[in-house]
């Protein structure tokens, strides 16, 4: 299914369609740092819990990002040092795309949809000692389909983005379409110094001139 501005999509049948991706360390949302995991997704159909996206190493140990028609979107954490927490709202009910993230900034979870805050929770522990707010898994990516396989989404996603290290979203935003459509690399000519702008703000390091897009737009 095509996205207002790009042709391709993934598809996911609902009955055990998923990508996985064995454990790495950027896949570790629950350790010390900030973090944002985002995507786009369209519904073929409202039933049932559907994940969208999870880092699971068992039943007690996660993080996972799905919708769970009748209620919304949820965001959930469960491990052997993190108290159980979740943030729930906002439920998907066309078949339209919308983009949903989860940002991390400290030991804050913010959950958006369509570029609107839906809900904030902070991890903590029954103690609220900060030392349990924060863990490690030895997990795999999951995306389409819980660790258990059995909550598959039925329908697309697209443009799926784990970014660690960076909290991207800290307001209401427009979402991104394209994530790389509008971040350019600036440079001097010479090439003695480089700069991405892949980052929450674009940053200017005195490049004389800029290279910008070829015939074929890249």
């Amino acid at each position: 299914a095509a996205l207002p501005w790009a042709t391709t999509s993934i598809y996911f049948d609902g009955t055990g369609d998923k990508l996985t991706a064995p454990q790495h360390l950027d896949f570790q949302m629950l350790e010390p740092g900030d973090y944002t995991v985002e995507l786009w997704v369209q519904h073929s159909d409202h039933a049932g819990t559907e994940v969208y996206i999870e880092f699971w190493e068992d039943a007690s140990n996660f993080w996972q990002l799905q919708h769970v028609h009748g209620t919304g979107l949820q965001f959930s954490a469960t491990t052997a040092v993190i108290t159980n927490f979740s943030m729930t709202g906002t439920e998907i009910a066309d078949t339209l795309w919308h983009h949903v993230a989860v940002v991390k900034s400290g030991f804050v979870y913010s959950m958006y949809l369509d570029g609107a805050l839906v809900k904030t929770v902070t991890a903590v522990d029954t103690g609220n000692n900060a030392a349990s707010q924060i863990d490690t898994l030895a997990g795999t990516l999951q995306i389409g389909d819980s660790g258990a396989g059995s909550e598959g989404f039925q329908g697309y996603m697209a443009e799926i983005r784990l970014t660690k290290g960076m909290a991207r979203y800290t307001e209401n935003f427009v979402p991104p379409q394209g994530y790389l459509s509008a971040r350019m690399a600036s440079f001097a000519i010479d090439a003695t110094t480089f700069n991405s702008t892949e980052s929450s703000a674009t940053l200017d390091v005195g490049a004389r001139d800029r290279l910008g897009e070829d015939t074929l737009g890249d």
